[in-house]
């Protein structure tokens, strides 16, 4: 098989730990806030969000625009889940999901096979760039915390692919790929 000329990574879940586990994410997140929801129980609210953001990005309401503002759909959400749970309290329903966000966002993590495998792909002699369906500003936050980036050369020049996940037909006329700009020669799978 011939070497391609470069290998395309998803970021989020693939390069890096950022949105896996919800349900046990928001059932720990809900535990703190166990009185305030009396007497609906953490579980059981933890429950109605994921009920109620699943409803949400199986809709036509999953939109590009709502993936590059992750804070505003999770605050729609919980509100969502404490209208169906009868829980009249906006104050809480902002504070729980935005708080929601800030450990998401502090949580993410480089998986431990991330730097070798981009060391390895650099030392081939491959190129590797991003394809992302998230917002510009969050994945470069993303990036940043992560100093190994620069350090491995891994272009993160972000465009969106809209509001899936990029096709191999979308891929000759990104962006960044690092073949350059629109070059329709890019081997990909």
């Amino acid at each position: 098989m011939d070497r391609p000329a470069a290998l395309l990574f998803d970021l989020d879940d693939t390069l890096i730990s950022a949105y896996a586990n919800r349900s046990a994410a928001w059932r720990a997140h809900l535990k703190d806030y166990g009185e305030a929801l009396h007497p609906r129980d953490s579980a059981e609210v933890a429950e109605a969000i994921a009920s109620a953001a699943a409803q949400f990005w199986s809709g036509p309401r999953a939109t590009a625009q709502n993936r590059h503002d992750l804070r505003a759909v999770r605050r729609a959400n919980v509100s969502n889940a404490f209208a169906h749970l009868g829980i009249d309290d906006t104050g809480l329903s902002i504070e729980i999901a935005d708080r929601f966000t800030e450990k998401r966002r502090a949580g993410h993590r480089l998986y431990p096979e991330t730097v070798p495998l981009l060391q390895t792909c650099r030392a081939l002699g491959l190129k590797t760039g991003l394809v992302t369906n998230g917002g510009k500003d969050e994945q470069r936050a993303k990036l940043s915390r992560f100093r190994s980036w620069r350090a491995l050369r891994l272009r993160h020049d972000l465009r969106r692919s809209g509001d899936r996940k990029a096709r191999p037909r979308d891929l000759p006329s990104c962006a960044f790929c690092p073949r350059g700009r629109g070059d329709s020669g890019l081997d990909g799978w």
